[in-house]
């Protein structure tokens, strides 16, 4: 694994000139600038998880600003918003940062939002995998705090230890 610069065009063609066997980018920005004939594959779930909130948009507003509290309500996603708070607590339970291998990908269907945990060894030669089911209507965040539980647990069982470079939810 090595670290690459330049813009993407600059990354394929060192791909393509033998410097790299392989690269990982963003699907998003292939598309974009009309690259996706390079997309080899990508990593999907339940392969790959990503990191805890991927995906989902947060807006900060003032406290006692109910005018604009009120215009933004028709934004919120209730699913994205449940599956957001449930992988977020999961991460403060762990104690993870930005730099822990810790991955979650919280989906609802039919009343009922799933949570996928992972944590990776710091040497990424140990895997650890938990998944819980909640109502949609129960509180994701005891969703969240059930399977880091679960995961600190098998954790311990493999005498294994989460190091997080930046304790608290990111």
């Amino acid at each position: 694994m090595e670290d690459i610069r330049g813009n993407v065009e600059t990354r394929l063609r060192k791909m393509e000139q033998g410097e790299y066997d392989a690269l990982i980018l963003a699907e998003s920005g292939l598309v974009r600038l009309g690259l996706e004939k390079s997309i080899r594959s990508k990593l999907e779930p339940p392969f790959f998880l990503p990191a805890v909130g991927q995906g989902a948009l947060g807006l900060e507003i003032r406290r006692a600003d109910q005018r604009t509290a009120e215009l933004l309500l028709p934004l919120n996603d209730a699913a994205t918003f449940a599956a957001t708070l449930a992988e977020r607590a999961m991460l403060r339970e762990l104690q993870g940062g930005c730099s822990a291998p810790i991955g979650a990908l919280g989906t609802v269907g039919h009343s009922t939002l799933t949570l996928h945990g992972r944590v990776l060894s710091l040497d990424g030669k140990h895997m650890f995998d938990a998944v819980q089911s909640a109502s949609i209507a129960d509180d994701p965040e005891c969703l969240g705090k059930a399977v880091a539980g679960e995961l600190l647990s098998q954790l311990r069982s493999q005498g294994q230890k989460l190091a997080s470079t930046h304790a608290g939810a990111d």
